[in-house]
């Protein structure tokens, strides 16, 4: 296993284009993706498609590789790069007319993931030294994604907790679908 401060391959791309680059990224790492031992997956809260389609990657390398998967709050990795904050709230898009929001105290996560009404953010986040969003919002100033390399920091502090075997990634569901199969 590489130190964790070695990088092998860093690559972004945009979920909300949905033209195939995460697969593009992968398939020019498949060398190094045939020597993928363990997965960390952001699990959200965040937008659901883009969190189950990391979810059901993960668990391709899962079968294909034999690799432990580990989830992990998608806002912890977002954190991570506000360790120095000690009031942070991390807000997302939750549709709806409502936002998610956790809050967090040097890099710590103090609330768990919560739904609030776009009406009570500003008041949500009026005591906070830093309120980040990974959308664009008039009244918060820090875009912010949750990074890979984030989630990495975050999945070899916690190595212990890989599963040795198959386990079950649920993503941060805070409220019932939209829509109910019939």
């Amino acid at each position: 296993m590489a130190d964790k401060n070695t990088i092998s391959a860093q690559a972004s791309w945009s979920g909300g284009h949905r033209d195939g680059s995460l697969f593009r990224c992968l398939a020019e790492r498949s060398e190094l993706i045939r020597k993928v031992e363990r997965v960390a997956v952001g699990i959200g809260p965040g937008r659901f498609s883009g969190i189950r389609v990391a979810i059901a990657v993960a668990y391709g390398l899962r079968l294909s590789q034999g690799c432990s998967v580990l989830g992990i709050c998608s806002s912890d990795a977002v954190a991570r790069r506000f360790a120095s904050i000690s009031h942070l709230g991390v807000l997302s898009d939750a549709k709806r007319g409502e936002r998610y929001l956790c809050l967090f105290d040097n890099g710590h996560r103090v609330s768990p993931p919560q739904t609030i009404p776009n009406a009570a953010v500003k008041k949500a986040i009026s005591g906070l030294e830093l309120a980040v969003s990974a959308e664009p919002l008039s009244y918060v100033a820090t875009r912010a994604f949750p990074l890979a390399s984030a989630l990495a920091e975050i999945a070899w502090e916690r190595l212990d907790e890989f599963p040795s075997g198959e386990n079950k990634i649920e993503p941060i569901y805070l409220r019932e679908p939209a829509f109910a199969p019939s």
